[in-house]
């Protein structure tokens, strides 16, 4: 199963988003019986959207090569 998640990466999380987290964390626990999973899952969410970001940053700067310099 697939799930779309999308998450905003500027400012708090609102009661809403942290609800939903709670919810994806009861679920985790519920079908893994293991209370670090959850804690892996938004580690890795976390990681994700720094490297989306990063990508994103990067792609608003020129490319140029030695040839554009002359």
């Amino acid at each position: 199963m697939f799930v779309s998640v999308s998450a905003e990466t500027v400012g708090a999380t609102n009661k809403d988003g942290m609800d939903i987290s709670s919810d994806f964390e009861g679920r985790i626990i519920q079908s893994t019986d293991d209370h670090c999973e959850s804690t892996f899952l938004f580690q890795r969410l976390s990681v994700l959207i720094q490297r989306y970001n990063a990508v994103a940053v990067l792609g608003t700067f020129a490319h140029t090569t030695p040839e554009d310099d002359v």
